[in-house]
């Protein structure tokens, strides 16, 4: 009789493939969540978009119920946490935690940064990552990419992208090691690559 051993499809030590799971589709399906009737036309656009960020709550990430607590418990130490929009203060590239959404995350933009990766790791996740829209651009993007290499943030997803990709240039003079991933609108069909491939220009 030959004796059969066990095998699995799961490898034994945790991913360095930069994958994540984004905050994105919780927050669309917090609004009328338990409610007998929903309005599915307030979901829509610019309005759906609002409630979505109103929903990036420190009690919804963190709680004993939160996010990063009972999310895919198995891979947190695969997947980085990626905060999407409404995490940030003053706009959609500042990189200021906005305290009034995490009140137990007190101190400077970078000091507020380092805690909230601290509290990601530690329930398990391979850090936090953080959304964004394009940034400014110039020498406004240097404390950006200073201030996440200091709270050691190695994850950026850039909506909206960065065609002349200023911030990966940023990123390799400061000697910073994250990855960034640029998010384009794209048409369905490629433009036409011996002219400019498919970004349109």
């Amino acid at each position: 009789m030959h004796s059969r051993t066990e095998s699995t499809l799961i490898p034994p030590n945790p991913a360095r493939a930069p994958n994540y799971w984004c905050t994105w589709g919780a927050q669309n399906y917090m609004y009328g969540d338990n409610s007998k009737y929903l309005d599915a036309k307030v979901l829509e656009g610019e309005s759906g978009s609002k409630i979505a960020r109103g929903e990036m709550k420190e009690e919804y990430v963190f709680g004993p119920q939160g996010w990063a607590t009972t999310f895919f418990p198995k891979v947190h130490q695969d997947l980085y946490f990626l905060f999407d929009s409404g995490w940030e203060i003053g706009g959609n590239s500042t990189f200021d935690l906005d305290t009034q959404k995490f009140p137990s995350f007190l101190g400077d933009p970078e000091i507020r940064l380092r805690r909230l990766n601290n509290s990601i790791l530690n329930k398990g996740w391979r850090g936090a990552a953080l959304w964004c829209r394009s940034t400014s651009g110039g020498d406004a993007d240097v404390p950006l990419v200073a201030r996440s290499q200091n709270a050691c943030i190695y994850y950026w997803e850039i909506d909206g992208g960065d065609l002349s990709f200023h911030i990966d240039h940023i990123r390799n003079e400061l000697g910073a090691s994250f990855t960034i991933e640029h998010i384009y609108r794209e048409h369905p069909l490629n433009g036409d690559w011996r002219k400019d491939g498919r970004f349109e220009i």
